[in-house]
């Protein structure tokens, strides 16, 4: 079995008081170690050094997941067949100060996506637009309330 990252969320913005601050989560499997369950979704907290601009990574949640649960997120990526004709960079006029980048993977396509406040865009456009109106920002949401939706039918919260 291979090692591979099926979905990555990497998200800065600026804090209260200018300093650059951010948050990531990874689902994964890693058959590095054989002693070690190899599936899990893991939530960093990020903050970057103000003299260095190093960035500074916290694990602050780490949870194993079971092979089902790890199929059928890579599942919902491959049948969201949208992400596949998703531009890499995504350009927004109105923003509300985050950089996001995802990383979505399937057998089918791995798909880097990158730009400014594609989440709260896509939630916009679920809410007041028209289907036929929505732009990428959707589907990067949609696949992401996805994932969010699968791990919480399995009882995880992973902002908790």
């Amino acid at each position: 079995m291979k090692s591979e990252t099926i979905f990555r969320l990497y998200s800065t913005w600026r804090g209260r008081w200018g300093d650059e601050q951010g948050s990531e989560i990874v689902i994964e499997a890693n058959f590095d170690n054989p002693a070690s369950w190899p599936f899990y979704i893991k939530r960093y907290n990020i903050a970057f050094d103000d003299d260095t601009y190093e960035e500074i990574k916290e694990e602050i949640k780490s949870v194993r997941i079971s092979k089902a649960i790890f199929d059928k997120i890579k599942s919902s990526i491959a049948n969201n067949k949208a992400l596949e004709y998703c531009e890499e960079e995504i350009e927004n006029e109105v923003r509300d100060g985050t950089c996001e980048s995802f990383i979505f993977s399937c057998d089918k396509f791995t798909k880097n996506i990158g730009g400014l406040s594609i989440l709260s865009c896509g939630y916009f456009e679920s809410e007041d637009l028209e289907p036929e109106d929505r732009t990428a920002n959707y589907v990067v949401r949609k696949a992401y309330d996805d994932i969010i939706a699968i791990l919480e039918s399995a009882g995880i919260d992973i902002y908790a």
